[in-house]
């Protein structure tokens, strides 16, 4: 029996990729303004309801169809959903429905016209193929219904095509797909022998990395989640993409996806599948950058008038990416700009549209997570993927932030003033928004008793909302109409550009009305006034069941961090644990030995605000008393730049011959890499102690091996600061979890501070010190958050006792006590 390559895609997929053609253009009137998620669906079941009624049992909504084709060794399985089919009499049509945000007038379906459409025309012809296959038609009417977002008003475009015209066109969209997919299926036999084949990338496991590669595997097989608490140094990265590759090459998952908070984590994924591709793997793996960062401009103007890589940019890559995948399998950064210059392509589109080609992709956590960046190649249906989410309690304020939006009336008058001289009707428009600024401004002050100057409420008012809505509206015609009749620049006349102030702001409009369509009462509407600015923001308080819903797009997800203690907090605010996924949680032993950590704890002090002035001397004394112990580097933690300078003071009067090292909130990034620098050398004959900031860049992500780092001291418990925005959330959780206080400060800081103390131990011949400065620590709430590599933490009262604890931990011929006094 003949074997064929199976090839299984939606409709809309084959379009899309077949006949995607002409410039890179993200101004209004793109494509990507016909989707407003749930604004669009509603209005589609508003629209089909009303067809429903009028035409009875003739109309039916939402209808599945698929068509399976043989051809040239290929099983073709292409389905999709039409909008509705309606029968008249002996006419059928296949109706699609498109929201959009542009005015009806600017819409038509002649070919060549602003309107025309052609990829919303070929997903209907495919549809209407299908129709007619299976119920044996010899012509169908397709139609197109455009609804207008705001009004909800109407306009269709109704074509007549043979069964023998759509056969054509349907067919042509197959054959035109046909060297992909045997590329693909060529490639996806070579990647899975070798990925059967591939052996562990070192020649022994490290303790604990058997057990996590285990886990992983276990969790692609079952199709489930796994939390994993492995310490820093365990190596997380390689015994998550080893076990990975494996199950790919069974043939459980189609796509890797390292997730990642930082760059420097995206470079240690790239190593490890280096490291694997030295052992034979072959596998795709491409590496995603930010638009602002691989850009070519000195800022994305993503258009064909202002960008040379944008114009034509479809009619040309798609000959350029199957020249990629036949000569590379690593496409970095590096590669992705080497490519993209020679052809004059947009090299963050080209990663993009590249992607879908790859086996693996490597990414920031907003490509899966963001309510309006994430990958719509892959993410709008559910698929066998792997995602593998490092450093993952980075997660839980990342995912706060992409589910809340903010307004500020200071814009709203900004953009008022700019766009005076070019559209009287916008400006009233801005000056009707600005006055609901002005009214909640009024509500503020007429209610808010303790003077804070903020209020909260569980809805949107609906004026505000409103005013917001028809701004939009009235934006998007004028800066379409600005794009269309854009006037020739002469040398007697000059263009006066768009303000890049009105499109930020109608970019912050647009997301707020998306933010909007989410609110519920995981939300909450939050107004503040400082001065004369009013700022309005949709805050997303518990974003649980947005991560849920987007990990359930995939097959398996492991989540892992160096600090996801304690479990239950972190599979609640992740959206593991009322999941119907399984997820296990797992902390694995550090494999370091305890003798080469001395942890020291000092009750002694006291950093609560009302005792920070108090405390100085005492810290100052012990931070000298620990550098003095053995010459080399050290970082000393502090809660806020406040208290690290008045520290720095008190320091350098007490002990003016150490040489500090400050980080500051000013620093550029040439500062902070040479912060960074001053640790590459450890300093034998004098101390270096820096001062940075718990939480900081220097908190986490920094690796400091060998004897870059002698110790931290970390002062205080890493409490979030408090505030309203901070309040409210303890409110919230205190309501839900009856978990107030430990959700929105006690688990948040002990996570800074346990981030910070992993900065000292990375490797099995590193030993170093880290100091807990904070009564805090010694109490039972704190205790039970310690890791198990600290039990053998001591408590130290006095500076002669420390210079003792430390005397005996540098001096090799004794050992330090591993028991504990509390």
């Amino acid at each position: 029996m003949e074997e064929y390559i199976e090839v299984s895609l939606s409709v809309r997929e084959l379009v899309e990729f077949i006949l995607a053609g002409g410039s890179i253009d993200n101004r209004v009137g793109s494509s990507d303004l016909y989707q407003r998620a749930n604004e669009g669906s509603r209005l589609h079941r508003k629209l089909q309801k009303k067809s429903r009624e009028k035409y009875g049992d003739s109309y039916q909504a939402e209808v599945s169809l698929s068509n399976d084709h043989i051809e040239e060794g290929i099983f073709y399985h292409v389905f999709g959903r039409a909008d509705a089919i309606l029968q008249l009499n002996e006419q059928t049509i296949v109706e699609e429905i498109k929201t959009v945000e542009l005015p009806l007038s600017s819409l038509s379906c002649k070919e060549g016209e602003s309107g025309y459409r052609p990829l919303h025309w070929a997903q209907a012809k495919c549809y209407a193929y299908m129709l007619c296959q299976q119920q044996h038609l010899e012509y169908i009417s397709v139609r197109l219904i455009y609804c207008q977002t705001e009004t909800e008003e109407t306009i269709c475009f109704t074509k007549d095509f043979t069964i023998k015209e759509l056969e054509e066109f349907y067919l042509d969209l197959l054959f035109r797909y046909r060297r992909w997919a045997k590329r693909s299926n060529d490639w996806k036999i070579i990647r899975n022998q070798s990925a059967k084949s591939l052996s562990f990338p070192f020649k022994n496991y490290r303790e604990g990395q058997r057990q996590m590669a285990a886990v992983i595997y276990r969790s692609a097989v079952n199709g489930s989640r796994v939390l994993c608490q492995a310490p820093t140094g365990i190596g997380k990265t390689i015994s998550s993409l080893f076990p990975s590759v494996k199950a790919m090459g069974e043939g459980l998952i189609s796509h890797i996806f390292y997730l990642t908070a930082k760059t420097s984590t995206r470079a240690v994924a790239e190593e490890g599948f280096h490291l694997m591709h030295k052992q034979g793997m072959c596998l795709k793996r491409i590496t995603l950058t930010a638009k602002e960062k691989i850009c070519f401009l000195e800022e994305p103007l993503c258009n064909p008038d202002d960008c040379p890589y944008a114009k034509d940019y479809y009619d040309r890559v798609q000959d350029v990416i199957f020249r990629m995948l036949c000569e590379e399998d690593s496409f970095s950064r590096d590669v992705i700009e080497r490519w993209a210059k020679e052809k004059q392509l947009c090299p963050f589109e080209l990663g993009l549209d590249l992607s879908v080609w790859c086996d693996a992709v490597i990414c920031d956590y907003n490509y899966l997570f963001d309510p309006v960046v994430y990958l719509k190649r892959f993410f709008d249906k559910k698929g066998e993927y792997c995602f593998l989410i490092d450093e993952a309690h980075n997660l839980v304020d990342r995912a706060r932030g992409m589910y809340s939006a903010q307004l500020q009336k200071s814009d709203i008058l900004s953009c008022k003033k700019l766009i005076a001289s070019h559209s009287k009707r916008l400006e009233k428009t801005l000056t009707a928004l600005n006055r609901e600024f002005l009214t909640l401004k009024k509500e503020i002050f007429s209610h808010d008793e303790q003077k804070e100057y903020y209020l909260t409420l569980n809805e949107i008012p609906k004026k505000f909302l409103k005013s917001i809505q028809h701004f939009f509206t009235v934006c998007t015609e004028f800066l379409e109409e600005h794009r269309q009749n854009k006037p020739i620049t002469t040398l007697l006349e000059p263009v006066e550009p768009l303000p890049s102030e009105l499109l930020r702001l109608y970019f912050d409009a647009r997301f707020f009305l998306r933010i909007a369509e989410l609110f519920d009462d995981r939300f909450t509407f939050f107004a503040a006034v400082s001065g004369t600015e009013v700022t309005v923001k949709l805050l997303c308080l518990d974003p649980a069941e947005m991560v849920d819903n987007r990990l359930k797009l995939g097959r398996c997800a492991a989540l892992f961090s160096a600090t996801l203690s304690p479990p239950s907090y972190y599979k609640t605010v992740l959206g593991c644990a009322d999941s119907s996924e399984t997820t296990n949680s797992y902390a694995l032993a550090s494999p370091f030995p305890p003798q080469n950590l001395c942890l020291l704890v000092c009750p002694q002090i006291n950093t609560r605000w009302a005792k920070r002035e108090e405390s100085l001397k005492p810290i100052a004394e012990l931070l000298y008393q620990m550098i003095q112990a053995k010459n080399g580097n050290y970082l000393a933690y502090f809660p806020s730049y406040q208290y690290l300078q008045k520290e720095a003071q008190v320091f350098s009067k007490l002990f003016p011959d150490v040489p500090l090292l400050l980080q500051s909130p000013q620093m550029d990034d040439e500062q902070r890499a040479a912060f960074l620098q001053e640790f590459d050398s450890p300093h034998a004959k004098n101390s270096l102690l820096g001062f940075a900031v718990l939480g900081g860049i220097y908190s986490e992500g920094v690796d400091f091996k060998g004897e870059k780092l002698l110790g931290t001291a970390i002062i205080g418990t890493g409490l979030p600061r408090v505030g309203a925005q901070q309040e409210i959330l303890r409110e919230y959780y205190q309501e839900k979890y009856q978990t107030g206080y430990d959700y929105a400060y006690r688990y948040p800081g002990m996570n800074k501070v346990l981030q910070a103390a992993g900065r000292v131990i990375r490797s099995m011949d590193d030993r170093g010190v880290v100091l807990l400065m904070d009564d805090r620590f010694s109490t039972l709430s704190y205790r039970r958050l310690f890791p198990t590599h600290w039990n053998h933490a001591v408590p130290i009262y006095s500076v002669s006792e420390m210079k003792d604890k430390l005397s005996s931990f540098w001096n090799p011929l004794d050992e330090i006590s591993n028991s504990t006094d509390f």
